[in-house]
C-alpha cells in the first residue's frame, strides 16, 4: 500500500474529529442551497502533509485510463450523502445502503486498474474503511433497524468520512481533478503556518504553566 497506507491511521485520526465537527456545522442548511463550487486538485496538495502524492500536471502526467476512472469515481462519491450529510439528518439503514453501494463501486473500479498505482492504493484504502464500518455496525442485527446515528455509530461514520476525505483529496491532487464543495468538510484540514493569526490565537488561549 506504500507510504499512504503507513500514515493512514495517523492521518485519519487527525481528521476524524474535524470531519465530525465540520459536518455538524452545516446543520440546518438546505441541500438546495449548497453551492456547487469546485475545489481544484492542485490546491489540495498543502493538505496532504506527510502523504507522498504527486501533483497531476506538474510533477507527473497521470495515465489517461486511470484519470478517467478517477474522474468518474469522484463524480459518484460527490453524490453519496452518507459522506457529507449532517449526522442529525442521517438514518441508519439508508447510511448502510449507501456505504454498501460505495464499496461495490470501489471494488468494480479496483478491478480495472493496478493496485500498486496511486489510484489503486486509495481505492483499496477506502474500500477497507467501508468494510470496517459495515462490520462494526452490523455485528448486532438490531442496530441495522433501530440505530439513528448514536454513540459508536457516529464514531464509525466519522472515521470512514475522514479516511475517504483523505483519499479523495489525494486522488484529486494526483490526477488534477476538481471536487464539488459539499465534500470539503471531510477533506484533510489545512495546516496553519507559524505566526498566522489562528496560531497566535491558539497560543494566547493556552493556560500558563
Amino acid at each position: 500500500m506504500g507510504q499512504a497506507a503507513s500514515l493512514l491511521t495517523t492521518a485519519s485520526r487527525r481528521t476524524a474529529i474535524r470531519a465530525a465537527a465540520d459536518v455538524d456545522n452545516v446543520r440546518g442548511i438546505k441541500m438546495s442551497k449548497i453551492r456547487r463550487a469546485k475545489l481544484k486538485g492542485k490546491q489540495l496538495a498543502r493538505r496532504l502533509t506527510g502523504i507522498s502524492t504527486p501533483i497531476g500536471g506538474l510533477s507527473w502526467t497521470p495515465p489517461v485510463d486511470e484519470r478517467d476512472v478517477a474522474k468518474k469515481l469522484l463524480t459518484f462519491l460527490e453524490d453519496r450523502r452518507a459522506l457529507f450529510m449532517p449526522y442529525n439528518m442521517e438514518v441508519g439503514p439508508y447510511v448502510v445502503d449507501s456505504i454498501l453501494e460505495i464499496r461495490l463501486r470501489l471494488t468494480e473500479d479496483l478491478e480495472q486498474i493496478s493496485r500498486s498505482s496511486i489510484l489503486g492504493e486509495s481505492i483499496a484504502a477506502m474500500r477497507a474503511s467501508c468494510r470496517k464500518f459495515l462490520t462494526e455496525t452490523q455485528d448486532d442485527p438490531r442496530q441495522l433497524h433501530h440505530w439513528r446515528m448514536e454513540g459508536h455509530i457516529w464514531q464509525a461514520l466519522g472515521e470512514l468520512r475522514a479516511i475517504c476525505g483523505l483519499h479523495i483529496a489525494r486522488i484529486a491532487c494526483a490526477y488534477d481533478l476538481e471536487i464539488e464543495e459539499q465534500l470539503e468538510p471531510i477533506l484533510p484540514a489545512e495546516y496553519e503556518k507559524e505566526g498566522s493569526e489562528h496560531t497566535a490565537k491558539l497560543r494566547r488561549g493556552k493556560p500558563r504553566a
